[in-house]
């Protein structure tokens, strides 16, 4: 699909069909991943039929390792 992205000095807000469906903290991040985004991605497919608790360790470490990285 086909999405406008706007942003001001903290936020990118991302819409579609003119509605607000997202925004996200603007970080000096490499990786501005948000947790709650990286676990729906792992929860849908890669650890889908995994428990909680492996799919939340899966995700603090990953996270961990992005804010890691130059």
């Amino acid at each position: 699909e086909t999405v406008q992205i706007k942003h001001d000095d903290n936020t990118l807000y991302v819409y579609y069909n003119g509605e607000l469906i997202r925004s996200h903290p603007i970080s000096l991040k490499r990786f501005n991943y948000l947790r709650d985004d990286m676990e729906e991605i792992v929860r849908s497919d890669l650890y889908k039929n995994r428990d909680d608790r492996v799919i939340d360790d899966y995700v603090d470490r990953n996270l961990k390792m992005f804010d890691e990285m130059e």
